[in-house]
C-alpha cells in the first residue's frame, strides 16, 4: 500500500514536469512560433511581442517562450516586464544561463533598486533558486520511493541487514531536506510571492488611498514582495524593510 501511494505520487508529480515539456511541442502552436520567431529576426518587435504573447494561452509553462517575452520586452526597453518574464522563466528553469545572463543585464537599468545582498543567507538564498517546484517535488516521491523499496526489502531475507539500516537512515534525513525544500517552495509559490514595478514611476503610499501622504517613490523594474490587497491597491515590501502601498495596475506578481 505504501508504494502503490509513493507510485501515484510518482506519476502526478511526472505530469507536472511534462506541463513544462510537452506543451512547448504542441502542433498547433507551430505556425504562430514560426510568425514570432520571424517578426523578431526582422526587428518588428511589437508585433512579435503580440504573438508570443497570444502563444501563452496555449503553451502557458514553457520557460523557453517565458524567456523569449522577456527578450523581447528588453528589446523594447520595457525594463519592468523583462525582468517579469525572465522571472517566470526562472521559476520553471532556475539553472538556465541565458535567463541569468540577461536578467542581471536588465536589472543593472532599474532606478533605485537595492543591491544584491552578499552573505551565508544571500548563499543559502542563491541555492534555494537553482531548485524549482517540480523538481523539489520529484526528488522527494523519488527518495520515498527507494525508502519503501527498501523497507520492503526486508521480506527478502536478512541478508545485509546492517547495510539496509545504514541507507533507511540515509534516505530518511534525505526524505527530510527535500519535505522542507518542498514546504519551502510551496510557500513561496503561493503564499510568499514577489511582485515587479509595471509603471515608470509610482507613489507609495501609507495605504491604500492617493489621499494618503507619499513615503517614496519606485521606478519600473523594481522587485518586491507582495503582502496583501485591499480592492484595488496592493501592500508591498521592499528587501531593505520599507512597507508601502501603490495600485494593484502599477505592479504584476511572478
Amino acid at each position: 500500500m505504501k508504494l502503490s501511494f509513493v507510485i501515484i505520487g510518482l506519476i502526478l508529480g511526472s505530469v507536472l514536469v511534462a506541463q513544462e515539456t510537452t506543451l512547448t511541442e504542441s502542433i498547433d502552436s507551430v505556425p504562430l512560433i514560426q510568425q514570432a520567431e520571424a517578426l523578431y529576426q526582422n526587428q518588428d518587435y511589437t508585433n512579435a511581442l503580440e504573438a508570443y504573447l497570444r502563444l501563452t494561452n496555449q503553451i502557458p509553462y514553457s520557460a523557453d517562450l517565458l524567456y523569449n517575452i522577456g527578450t523581447v520586452y528588453a528589446r523594447l526597453d520595457r525594463i519592468g516586464p523583462a525582468i517579469l518574464y525572465y522571472r517566470r522563466a526562472q521559476q520553471l528553469r532556475p539553472r538556465d544561463e541565458d535567463s541569468r545572463y540577461n536578467l542581471a543585464l536588465v536589472r543593472e537599468k532599474v532606478i533605485g533598486q537595492d543591491p544584491q545582498e552578499i552573505g551565508i543567507i544571500a548563499g543559502i538564498q542563491w541555492g534555494f533558486n537553482q531548485v524549482s517546484l517540480n523538481e523539489a517535488f520529484l526528488w522527494t516521491m523519488l527518495l520515498l520511493t527507494c525508502l519503501n523499496i527498501l523497507i520492503y526489502s526486508k521480506k527478502w531475507g536478512s541478508y545485509y541487514t546492517e547495510l539496509r539500516q545504514n541507507l533507511s537512515i540515509t534516505l530518511t534525513v534525505l526524505i527530510l531536506i527535500s519535505l522542507a525544500l518542498f514546504t519551502a517552495k510551496v510557500y513561496q509559490k503561493f503564499y510568499k510571492q514577489d511582485g515587479v514595478i509595471l509603471a515608470q514611476k509610482v507613489a507609495v503610499k501609507s495605504g491604500p488611498s492617493s489621499t494618503l501622504n507619499t513615503l517614496f517613490f519606485l521606478h519600473e523594474g523594481v522587485e518586491c514582495h507582495i503582502l496583501t490587497h485591499s480592492k484595488h491597491w496592493t501592500e508591498i515590501k521592499l528587501s531593505n524593510g520599507f512597507k508601502g502601498w501603490i495600485p494593484s495596475t502599477d505592479i504584476s506578481p511572478l
